[in-house]
């Protein structure tokens, strides 16, 4: 919730910052050779009451629209991950639109958008989509709140009771929730079976947030499209085994390679930051044949980085142009990861 703030705090400073031309100055020394995003949904604003989380995973149509724009009037080259390392050893501007899990808006809605302005984008699949046994929990948990003005949860291991009458309740109690499922003190299994007690199909509603089979293979048979990997089942792989870790990056691989016919030489690490990737990972990932790599560090891309762990910026719908442009200016990544840089 505090990294929500810090975001909605840097967009109201963004277009101060802009204003000053403080992007323009840092842009020299810190802005690298160019940038991959990160995109998650692209849905139509249908002014429904939400829970403010969701706006780090949602864009509407004409946002990604005004992006696109934005880079097309800025000279950048848009390319595809096949292009990455390539690009990074010269001279010229360019910028890749990545977007992570496989929903099936990415095809309803993005896909047009791109095939419009032939702009090339990569869609990196967790297998549980297509597979049909996905649990988009963090949905079904928002819409749970949305319709009750009081949660009472209670298991072995977590137990939870409060009034949610009001949106300010409603959050707290998501982010508490969230945060308990994440930590295993509240399990998904039991999880599942407190929205079937509230009368939630969530094996049915996960289904219609995810593309199929069919539509992946639709996607992949156009050359802007690039399918990557994104484990089986978006677990943590810093929580798991080198056994398990291992079978969720080489299952998801071969799945893909299998059902498309293609090769997969590019991956998206689940969740992506320093707490759910560790060096194991990003081994793991290299000796399975990844050409690329991505996290969900904060950065841009310069010549040097490791292609096993390429940063990412976030795009969502807190991401006005002026937080973009600070983002490609390379000051926020400084602030966020300080001097670490962008290395797992």
């Amino acid at each position: 919730m505090i990294n929500y703030y810090l975001k909605l705090l840097a967009f109201r400073l963004s277009p101060l910052l802009v204003g000053l031309g403080i992007n323009r100055m840092l842009s020299f020394f810190m802005g690298g050779r160019g940038h991959i995003l990160m995109f998650h949904r692209v849905v139509p604003n249908d002014c429904r009451k939400r829970i403010h989380n969701h706006l780090s995973l949602e864009i509407t149509p004409e946002k990604l629209e005004e992006i696109i724009v934005f880079f097309i009037n800025r000279k950048y080259d848009i390319i595809s991950l096949d292009q990455v390392e390539d690009y990074r050893k010269g001279i010229k501007k360019f910028v890749v639109f990545t977007f992570d899990d496989g929903y099936k808006d990415n095809l309803d809605f993005a896909y047009p958008i791109f095939k419009k302005f032939n702009c090339p984008f990569a869609i990196y699949i967790q297998n549980s989509f297509p597979n049909g046994n996905a649990f988009v929990w963090w949905y079904l948990l928002e819409e749970l709140l949305l319709r009750e003005d009081f949660i009472r949860i209670k298991t072995d291991t977590f137990e939870f009771f409060q009034n949610t009458k009001t949106d300010r309740l409603k959050e707290i109690a998501f982010f508490t929730i969230r945060e308990a499922i994440n930590n295993g003190s509240l399990p998904l299994v039991k999880f599942g079976e407190i929205l079937a007690e509230k009368g939630m199909d969530w094996k049915e509603i996960s289904k219609q947030y995810s593309l199929s089979w069919n539509e992946i293979r639709t996607l992949c048979n156009d050359r802007l499209v690039t399918i990557g990997a994104h484990t089986i089942s978006h677990i943590a792989l810093k929580s798991l085994t080198n056994e398990d870790a291992y079978r969720e990056i080489k299952g998801s691989k071969d799945e893909l390679e299998l059902i498309l016919e293609k090769k997969i030489p590019h991956f998206a690490y689940p969740f992506g930051s320093r707490k759910e990737v560790g060096k194991r990972d990003v081994q793991l990932v290299s000796q399975i044949g990844f050409e690329t790599a991505v996290t969900t560090v904060l950065g841009n891309l310069k010549k040097h980085e490791e292609s096993s762990q390429l940063p990412r910026i976030t795009v969502n719908a807190l991401t006005s142009l002026s937080v973009l442009k600070m983002q490609l200016s390379g000051l926020y990544a400084l602030l966020d990861n300080g001097l670490k840089g962008y290395k797992i």
